[in-house]
């Protein structure tokens, strides 16, 4: 392990004044798109009387010196859990209110409050979001099968509550400290909330640890303890259904257990299991011990639990399976039918023992919902984290329990934080709360009111390692479940992104047509974030995003067109197009329209009028491309190098020429626009020079551009102006620029640092020289348009790469609101929006 960065809690930000709560009462919760949300404490004085609230917080992890306020409660946050999507947080309080707050368009920095839910006078345990049946398991086995589908098949899971058809609910569950279970339903109507409260047991039940998790029949199995390791673990089953409009909760007693340092015969708390340390005191200390923490691995797996038995200078920690236990019944109740049944009874197993001289302080599980595999030792290993009073770290295996790392924090710091003030000096300083990241590549800790991100995989010491290709599975597994892969490039070395972007490609052209269809743009904003995270390949990032780009107005621009006749035998008019257009190499673009059928092209013209930034863009993006070929000899690295090469790039744009062709006869207003210094027909003049240009490299990349093409490109420049190559290049190098920055990083919440005004100098080599004209408007990134030096409608900005888009549709038009909404929950790099 090693430290990545760390953030530091700064006096006062922004004429408030913050302080973080006491480290045993911070909470903390990562969400699937790497937004940490966490609590603090801020002081209120209103005549004269400090007046002391909690407020909830978020920050992305890559721009993790910006933070955002969720909301401000009067009371202390006990809990904080997001949900699968990352849009909406739950909160519990200790005076036993529950609060949604959900985002706001889907900005960080806009949140609603959705409802709540009054538990007062209850001490809340463990809160869980229902299962909505969706489960992707992540099986290292399979990283050799070439198609998405059989690498990550769907697993068979229930959801925990559905309706009609089967349709999931959307709701939490909670569990009390005396025995409830709360389960609210969101819904659109008023009341947004519906509850309803049952007991977890029929007998009355006193619990001060619980946890939740899923099961694949839908069930959800709770596991309660009251703290005395003499008292057994009790766990339920709580099956949810609908009834009309309500919610019947039914909870049924599960197979229960106690805990290995009570049942162990030889007595006295130096007798214990496997992989234990040693005893740590006497029977005094004997009978101080208790059930500290209690928790599933994996809330998606129901069948393996940790119990954490400890004093203040000792811990056990148990993990505990659970199996099914075959009961043969007697030859007395045998039946023709049946002559030997059996039944089976779950039972928990004891699988193993760690032990340590210090108190536990946090364990963090997996939330990669992972299976066994027999080449973990060569590529991929999960892990539990576990931290101590001491400043010890473990890392410990997930299915064979043994410890495969064990560090220190002392030893990890590098940085030269200051201490707290009430920090006791005889007592280590420690990690108070640990979380996983969902790759399981990075791990989150709170120490000293300092916020830390460590890198817990391919590290130069001690930790997990994971080979590449096992790092393009994690990848290839985010862009399939929708979870955000900035956490996996934790265990990106910068010598092997190239290579990893090579194998990305090669394992995406061996998928199905349909499945290309869709993960194209997620291949390509992840091979963007691939290449931003190395310091000398920016160009490429600003390739993927303008590639990323041009393929998505390409689906949209395809997908609108419709047949004449509708045929089974007959291909659609953009099949049509595309063989078309790969098998004639006509550079004439009035000559190559004889031989389509016009009257499939055709739309009606306000939808074409919509579309012109888009076309327009098109235009600037092509002659960028062309205007480049003369330069490549002396500047290899400017934008646009690599995609004059890509012969599915040139076609692609061949073809949405002859569709823009056809939708000018339509509607003359929907075609580019151009600054023109001759009399030249521009748009069939760059179709010659892109046919001249496929032609070349159709055959082969090897293979050099004609000198007659070159000339024609040199003259390019002077015969029509080319606008600012920032609008067709994305030339950010904010985004994930901290992974080529040598670490440890320290960061304050408010100040931007120093590496970010650097990296906002290097924009300015990306500029193609001497061809362009540079501009100082904001520009919309998702519609294609200025929106001048201070736009009129409210602007939205992308939290890592700072893209502009307004956040109100400008449009009419059906289809071009359908393009808006297609970026509505992330930027095209994937990062979240933020009103600005």
């Amino acid at each position: 392990m090693e430290v990545f960065y760390v953030i530091k809690n700064p006096a006062k930000i922004s004429s408030e004044l913050y302080d973080w709560c006491p480290d045993d009462e911070i909470c903390c919760s990562l969400s699937s798109r790497n937004i940490l949300a966490f609590s603090s404490v801020s002081d209120d004085r209103e005549e004269c009387e400090a007046i002391s609230t909690t407020q909830v917080q978020i920050l992305d992890l890559d721009k993790p010196w910006v933070i955002y306020k969720v909301a401000t409660l009067p009371s202390q946050v006990v809990s904080l859990v997001w949900d699968r999507n990352g849009t909406n947080l739950l909160i519990a309080t200790s005076e036993g209110h529950l609060e949604i707050w959900q985002m706001k368009n889907y900005m960080l920095n806009k949140w609603n409050r959705l409802g709540e839910v009054d538990l007062s006078g209850e001490d809340i345990l463990s809160l869980a979001w229902l299962h909505n049946g969706v489960l992707i398991k992540f099986n290292a086995d399979k990283r050799d099968n070439l198609k998405y589908g059989e690498k990550f098949p769907h697993t068979p899971f229930s959801p925990s509550l559905s309706h009609y058809g089967g349709r999931p609910l959307d709701g939490f569950i909670g569990v009390t400290s005396t025995g409830l279970v709360s389960v609210s339903l969101i819904q659109n109507s008023e009341p947004h909330i519906q509850s309803s409260i049952e007991s977890l047991s029929p007998a009355h039940l006193r619990a001060c640890l619980a946890d939740i998790a899923y099961t694949a029949n839908g069930d959800l199995m709770i596991a309660t303890s009251d703290g005395l390791p003499s008292s057994a673990i009790q766990c339920f089953l709580v099956s949810l259904s609908m009834e009309q409009t309500s919610c019947v909760i039914s909870s049924r007693a599960s197979a229960s257990l106690y805990v290995k340092c009570h049942t162990e015969t030889t007595g006295g708390v130096g007798s214990v299991g496997r992989n234990s340390s040693g005893p740590a005191s006497g029977g005094a200390d004997h009978q101080n011990l208790c059930v500290t923490h209690l928790q599933f691995v994996n809330k998606d797996y129901s069948d393996t639990l940790v119990i954490c038995v400890g004093a203040q200078n000792y811990s056990w920690i148990d993990f505990w399976q659970l199996v099914e236990q075959t009961h043969s019944l007697h030859r007395m109740f045998h039946t023709n039918s049946k002559p030997n049944t059996v039944y089976k009874t779950p039972k928990w197993m004891h699988k193993a023992t760690i032990t340590h001289n210090a108190m536990v302080t946090a364990i963090a599980g997996p939330k990669l919902p992972t299976m066994p595999c027999v080449m973990e030792t060569s590529g991929f290993t999960p892990y539990i984290a576990v931290a101590y009073r001491d400043g010890t770290i473990k890392m410990i295996h997930r299915y064979s329990f043994q410890v495969i790392c064990n560090c220190s924090v002392d030893q990890l710091r590098e940085l030269n934080i200051p201490e707290r003030k009430n920090l006791n000096r005889n007592q280590a300083s420690h990690l108070s709360v640990l979380l996983q990241t969902h790759s399981s590549c990075g791990l989150v800790g709170v120490r000293d009111n300092n916020i830390y991100l460590f890198r817990s995989v391919n590290v130069n010491e001690t930790g997990v390692q994971i080979s590449p290709a096992y790092i393009v599975l994690l990848l290839e597994y985010a862009a399939t479940a929708g979870w955000d892969w900035w956490d996996i490039l934790l265990a990106a070395k910068q010598n092997i992104i190239e290579d990893m972007c090579q194998k990305l490609n090669d394992n995406f052209q061996k998928q199905p047509t349909a499945v290309q269809e869709l993960m194209c743009s997620r291949l390509l904003a992840i091979k963007m974030a691939l290449y931003k995270s190395s310091e000398t390949s920016y160009h490429r990032a600003a390739d993927c995003q303008a590639k990323l780009l041009l393929y998505t107005i390409a689906t949209v621009f395809k997908g609108i067109l419709r047949p004449r006749q509708i045929s089974s035998q007959d291909n659609n008019p953009s099949e049509k197009l595309s063989m078309l257009c790969n098998k004639s190499s006509e550079s004439e673009l009035v000559i190559l329209l004889t031989n389509l059928e016009v009257s499939e092209f055709i739309v009606d013209s306000a939808s074409l009028q919509s579309f012109q930034p888009l076309i327009q863009w098109i235009a600037d993006f092509t002659l960028h491309l062309l205007g480049s070929i003369p330069l490549q000899q002396s500047y290899s690295g400017i934008p646009g190098s690599l995609l004059i090469r890509d012969s599915s790039v040139l076609s692609v744009l061949r073809e949405l020429f002859v569709i823009i062709r056809v939708w000018g006869h339509i509607n003359p207003n929907c075609l580019p626009f151009f600054t023109m210094n001759s009399s030249i027909d521009c748009l069939s003049h760059l179709f010659k020079l892109l046919t001249k240009a496929w032609l070349c490299v159709k055959e082969g990349s090897s293979v050099e551009y004609d000198e007659g093409l070159v000339n024609d490109c040199c003259h390019l420049a002077s015969e029509v102006m080319i606008r600012n190559t920032r609008q067709s290049f994305s030339q950010d190098t904010l985004g994930f620029a901290m992974f080529h920055q040598s670490g440890p990083l320290q960061f304050e919440l408010g100040i931007e640092p120093d590496y970010v005004y650097s990296c906002k100098q290097n924009q300015q080599y990306m500029t193609l020289p001497d061809i362009t004209t540079e501009t100082k408007q904001m520009y919309d990134v998702v519609r294609q348009i200025n929106l001048g030096s201070k736009a009129a409608e409210p602007v939205r900005e992308c939290s890592r790469c700072g893209s502009a888009s307004l956040i109100q549709s400008i449009s009419t038009s059906t289809t071009m609101k359908a393009w808006e909404k297609r970026w509505a929950k992330a930027c095209l790099c994937g990062g979240h929006w933020k009103w600005t």
